[in-house]
């Protein structure tokens, strides 16, 4: 059964985390498709560039990174401190918001509130 990220995802607890994602039906990420012969590769240029941006927007540390044909690891760090000086430099107090450069493309705001892992560590 899935969980919540809230319940998941705890920095006080550790501040590191191994993320994986993969393709879905057959697609490919990046490299050559053998079924069809097309190259993806340019692709991974793409995603790079992607991670790099979202890791500043996020206010992570990307800690290592492998993109493979159909998924991608991700080791990160969440950056608790920075984020809360984002958040107190924005003067909101709902969190910071950030713009990723695509075309209506925005992420929601970042909050520092972890109530169910403040609760199990209390």
């Amino acid at each position: 059964m899935t969980r919540p990220r809230s319940e998941l995802v705890c920095p006080a607890a550790t501040p590191w985390y191994h993320c994986v994602c993969r393709c879905v039906r057959r697609a490919f990420l990046c490299g050559e498709d053998r079924l069809t012969g097309n190259d993806y590769s340019h692709r991974k240029a793409w995603v790079l560039e992607r991670l790099a941006l979202l890791a500043e927007i996020f206010t992570i540390d990307l800690g290592a990174y492998a993109v493979m044909a159909n998924h991608y690891h991700l080791v990160v760090r969440l950056d608790t401190e920075r984020a809360a000086a984002l958040r107190d430099s924005e003067g909101s107090k709902g969190g910071v918001k950030g713009d990723t450069g695509v075309k209506g493309d925005t992420h929601p705001e970042f909050t520092l509130s972890w109530p169910i892992c403040e609760q199990r560590l209390s």
